[in-house]
């Protein structure tokens, strides 16, 4: 052997040395972050097509159509912040505290005819739905807060 070839030998040999005595810890993977589902909406609730928003605050905004014995069907609970809401009508639950604890469904536009398809609130300081009014396609834009 020559010497470069013992020189090469020895610098793999104790950079293998090192390699093996060094222990490299693997990072663990991080835990999931999911919480148990919570229920929104009415226990018996007939609740259809939810807009879903969040703001930079920690204010986690839900926004659905609540149907109640629609169209003679024996579903959906009544909704005791709008008795006299039409059929469907739109609900709203807001939490504060990034969706670990949320406010009781609430009617935030009371009205005698159907209310369709909300639209996902999109200002960070205020919920910007919309509101069909009896089937018609014109979109009537409503604000709140």
């Amino acid at each position: 052997m020559t010497d470069r070839f013992r020189a090469g030998r020895a610098a793999v040999l104790a950079l293998a040395a090192i390699l093996a005595g060094s222990t490299v810890a693997a990072a663990a993977p991080p835990k999931p972050s999911f919480a148990t589902a919570v229920r929104l909406g009415f226990p018996n609730g007939d609740d259809w097509e939810p807009s879903i928003a969040a703001d930079r605050y920690g204010h986690v905004y839900a926004f659905w159509t609540h149907y109640i014995g629609y169209g003679g069907a024996a579903t959906g609970d009544p909704d005791p912040s709008c008795a006299d809401c039409g059929s469907p009508h739109m609900d709203l639950q807001i939490s504060a505290d990034d969706g670990a604890t949320w406010t009781t469904p609430n009617a935030p536009f009371p009205t005698l005819t159907r209310q369709d398809d909300p639209v996902d609130p999109t200002s960070i300081s205020s919920i910007t739905p919309s509101r069909r009014s009896s089937c018609r396609t014109r979109t009537t834009p409503a604000r709140s807060g």
